[in-house]
Protein backbone atom coordinates (compact mmCIF):
# COMPACT_ATOMS: atom_id res chain seq x y z
CA UNK A 1 0.00 0.00 0.00
CA UNK A 2 1.18 3.61 -0.44
CA UNK A 3 2.14 5.85 2.46
CA UNK A 4 -0.42 6.70 5.09
CA UNK A 5 -0.35 10.48 4.59
CA UNK A 6 1.89 10.75 1.54
CA UNK A 7 0.33 8.74 -1.28
CA UNK A 8 3.52 9.13 -3.34
CA UNK A 9 5.42 7.00 -0.81
CA UNK A 10 5.76 3.33 -1.80
CA UNK A 11 4.83 2.16 1.71
CA UNK A 12 4.10 3.48 5.21
CA UNK A 13 7.53 2.24 6.32
CA UNK A 14 9.29 4.25 3.61
CA UNK A 15 7.17 7.25 4.54
CA UNK A 16 8.31 7.03 8.17
CA UNK A 17 11.96 6.79 7.12
CA UNK A 18 11.59 9.95 5.06
CA UNK A 19 10.72 11.91 8.21
CA UNK A 20 13.34 10.42 10.54
CA UNK A 21 14.89 13.05 12.78
CA UNK A 22 18.49 13.78 11.85
CA UNK A 23 20.22 12.72 15.08
CA UNK A 24 18.55 9.30 15.15
CA UNK A 25 18.94 8.85 11.38
CA UNK A 26 22.67 9.55 11.64
CA UNK A 27 23.11 7.07 14.48
CA UNK A 28 21.33 4.35 12.50
CA UNK A 29 23.68 4.89 9.56
CA UNK A 30 26.75 5.05 11.81
CA UNK A 31 25.90 1.72 13.45
CA UNK A 32 25.42 0.11 10.04
CA UNK A 33 28.78 1.57 8.95
CA UNK A 34 30.53 0.14 12.00
CA UNK A 35 28.98 -3.30 11.49
CA UNK A 36 29.03 -3.64 7.69
CA UNK A 37 31.98 -1.47 6.59
CA UNK A 38 34.42 -1.66 9.50
CA UNK A 39 33.21 -5.09 10.68
CA UNK A 40 33.39 -4.11 14.35
CA UNK A 41 31.73 -6.29 16.98
CA UNK A 42 28.92 -4.62 18.92
CA UNK A 43 30.88 -4.68 22.19
CA UNK A 44 33.40 -2.29 20.61
CA UNK A 45 30.99 0.62 20.33
CA UNK A 46 28.31 2.44 22.29
CA UNK A 47 25.64 4.52 20.54
CA UNK A 48 23.18 5.92 23.09
CA UNK A 49 19.81 6.87 21.66
CA UNK A 50 20.06 10.17 23.53
CA UNK A 51 23.12 11.85 25.01
CA UNK A 52 21.64 12.30 28.47
CA UNK A 53 19.08 9.52 28.85
CA UNK A 54 16.45 9.07 31.49
CA UNK A 55 17.09 9.33 35.21
CA UNK A 56 19.07 6.30 36.32
CA UNK A 57 20.31 5.49 32.80
CA UNK A 58 24.02 4.91 32.32
CA UNK A 59 25.82 8.09 31.25
CA UNK A 60 28.39 7.83 28.45
CA UNK A 61 29.42 11.46 28.17
CA UNK A 62 28.38 14.07 25.64
CA UNK A 63 29.57 12.19 22.54
CA UNK A 64 27.08 10.91 19.96
CA UNK A 65 28.92 7.58 19.99
CA UNK A 66 31.96 5.88 21.47
CA UNK A 67 34.15 3.44 19.54
CA UNK A 68 36.88 1.31 21.10
CA UNK A 69 40.11 1.17 19.09
CA UNK A 70 43.16 -0.64 20.45
CA UNK A 71 41.81 -0.51 23.97
CA UNK A 72 40.88 3.18 24.06
CA UNK A 73 37.49 4.78 23.58
CA UNK A 74 37.17 7.47 20.92
CA UNK A 75 34.42 10.12 21.04
CA UNK A 76 32.51 10.42 17.76
CA UNK A 77 30.45 13.40 16.61
CA UNK A 78 27.76 12.35 14.12
CA UNK A 79 26.23 14.74 11.60
CA UNK A 80 23.71 13.91 8.90
CA UNK A 81 22.60 15.90 5.88
CA UNK A 82 20.06 15.29 3.15
CA UNK A 83 20.58 16.98 -0.20
CA UNK A 84 19.42 20.56 -0.42
CA UNK A 85 19.73 23.38 -2.94
CA UNK A 86 21.23 26.58 -1.59
CA UNK A 87 19.80 29.83 -2.98
CA UNK A 88 17.13 28.01 -4.93
CA UNK A 89 15.08 31.22 -5.07
CA UNK A 90 17.99 32.80 -6.97
CA UNK A 91 17.93 30.09 -9.63
CA UNK A 92 20.52 27.71 -8.18
CA UNK A 93 19.91 24.04 -9.04
CA UNK A 94 22.96 22.14 -7.75
CA UNK A 95 22.24 19.83 -4.79
CA UNK A 96 24.65 19.89 -1.87
CA UNK A 97 25.16 18.55 1.63
CA UNK A 98 25.46 21.11 4.43
CA UNK A 99 26.81 20.29 7.90
CA UNK A 100 26.43 22.73 10.77
CA UNK A 101 27.50 23.25 14.40
CA UNK A 102 30.54 21.01 14.03
CA UNK A 103 32.94 22.77 16.41
CA UNK A 104 30.43 24.72 18.50
CA UNK A 105 26.89 24.08 19.66
CA UNK A 106 24.11 26.50 18.63
CA UNK A 107 24.67 28.20 22.00
CA UNK A 108 28.36 28.74 21.02
CA UNK A 109 29.69 26.19 23.52
CA UNK A 110 32.90 24.59 22.23
CA UNK A 111 32.76 20.90 21.38
CA UNK A 112 35.52 18.39 22.00
CA UNK A 113 35.69 14.92 20.46
CA UNK A 114 38.03 12.71 18.43
CA UNK A 115 36.41 12.03 15.06
CA UNK A 116 33.65 13.62 12.99
CA UNK A 117 31.40 11.27 11.01
CA UNK A 118 29.42 13.54 8.67
CA UNK A 119 27.16 11.42 6.49
CA UNK A 120 25.36 12.70 3.41
CA UNK A 121 22.29 10.83 2.22
CA UNK A 122 21.45 10.85 -1.48
CA UNK A 123 17.86 11.92 -0.87
CA UNK A 124 16.31 15.37 -1.01
CA UNK A 125 15.08 17.24 2.03
CA UNK A 126 11.55 16.16 2.88
CA UNK A 127 10.25 19.64 2.12
CA UNK A 128 11.11 19.10 -1.55
CA UNK A 129 8.11 18.02 -3.68
CA UNK A 130 10.46 16.03 -5.93
CA UNK A 131 11.61 13.83 -3.04
CA UNK A 132 10.13 10.55 -4.31
CA UNK A 133 10.99 11.03 -7.98
CA UNK A 134 14.58 11.82 -7.02
CA UNK A 135 14.71 8.83 -4.67
CA UNK A 136 13.38 6.48 -7.34
CA UNK A 137 16.00 7.77 -9.77
CA UNK A 138 18.75 7.20 -7.21
CA UNK A 139 17.56 3.64 -6.54
CA UNK A 140 17.31 2.94 -10.27
CA UNK A 141 20.83 4.25 -10.92
CA UNK A 142 22.23 1.85 -8.30
CA UNK A 143 20.17 -1.18 -9.32
CA UNK A 144 22.98 -2.93 -11.19
CA UNK A 145 25.43 -2.51 -8.28
CA UNK A 146 22.92 -3.16 -5.50
CA UNK A 147 20.14 -5.38 -6.91
CA UNK A 148 18.32 -5.69 -3.56
CA UNK A 149 18.04 -1.92 -3.10
CA UNK A 150 14.41 -0.81 -3.33
CA UNK A 151 12.18 2.19 -2.68
CA UNK A 152 11.23 0.66 0.68
CA UNK A 153 14.78 0.12 1.95
CA UNK A 154 15.26 0.77 5.68
CA UNK A 155 18.28 2.64 7.12
CA UNK A 156 19.41 -0.39 9.15
CA UNK A 157 19.58 -2.62 6.07
CA UNK A 158 22.96 -3.08 4.33
CA UNK A 159 21.60 -1.85 0.99
CA UNK A 160 20.87 1.61 2.42
CA UNK A 161 24.61 2.29 2.66
CA UNK A 162 24.64 2.52 -1.15
CA UNK A 163 22.73 5.80 -0.77
CA UNK A 164 25.28 7.27 1.65
CA UNK A 165 28.64 8.97 1.57
CA UNK A 166 30.61 10.07 4.62
CA UNK A 167 33.29 12.58 5.55
CA UNK A 168 35.42 11.05 8.32
CA UNK A 169 37.67 13.68 9.85
CA UNK A 170 39.88 13.89 12.93
CA UNK A 171 38.92 16.81 15.16
CA UNK A 172 42.32 18.46 14.67
CA UNK A 173 41.74 18.81 10.91
CA UNK A 174 38.24 20.33 10.95
CA UNK A 175 38.66 23.88 9.60
CA UNK A 176 35.25 25.46 10.19
CA UNK A 177 32.09 25.19 12.24
CA UNK A 178 30.04 24.68 9.07
CA UNK A 179 30.78 23.31 5.64
CA UNK A 180 28.79 22.79 2.49
CA UNK A 181 29.80 20.53 -0.41
CA UNK A 182 28.12 20.47 -3.80
CA UNK A 183 27.90 16.93 -5.08
CA UNK A 184 29.10 17.72 -8.59
CA UNK A 185 32.08 19.71 -7.31
CA UNK A 186 33.04 17.24 -4.58
CA UNK A 187 36.15 15.93 -6.35
CA UNK A 188 37.65 19.44 -6.37
CA UNK A 189 36.73 20.19 -2.77
CA UNK A 190 39.17 20.42 0.15
CA UNK A 191 36.93 17.90 1.91
CA UNK A 192 37.17 15.23 -0.79
CA UNK A 193 40.17 13.56 0.84
CA UNK A 194 38.00 12.74 3.83
CA UNK A 195 35.09 11.45 1.76
CA UNK A 196 34.04 8.01 0.62
CA UNK A 197 30.89 6.45 -0.71
CA UNK A 198 29.97 3.92 1.95
CA UNK A 199 29.61 1.29 -0.75
CA UNK A 200 33.37 1.75 -1.37
CA UNK A 201 34.57 -0.41 1.51
CA UNK A 202 38.30 -0.05 0.81
CA UNK A 203 38.31 3.76 0.72
CA UNK A 204 35.92 3.97 3.69
CA UNK A 205 38.18 1.79 5.82
CA UNK A 206 41.25 3.76 4.73
CA UNK A 207 39.64 7.07 5.72
CA UNK A 208 38.67 5.65 9.11
CA UNK A 209 42.22 4.39 9.75
CA UNK A 210 43.66 7.80 8.82
CA UNK A 211 41.27 9.59 11.17
CA UNK A 212 42.08 7.22 14.01
CA UNK A 213 45.82 7.62 13.43
CA UNK A 214 45.46 11.41 13.69
CA UNK A 215 43.74 11.33 17.11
Amino acid sequence: MPGFLDKNAPSPEAEYVRFLEGDVFGKLIFKSYLLRVLNLPENDFIIPIGKWGDMGAEFHGAADALVRVDGRWLDIEIKLARLNIANKTKGQTEPNWAFNNILHSPSKAAKSYNILFAVGINVLGFENPEYWSHFRSAVSALSSETPRLSESVMPHEPEFLSLCGAFVMPYSEIPTNHFRVTRRALSASHFNKYFSELSDTERSRSNWRKAVAAT
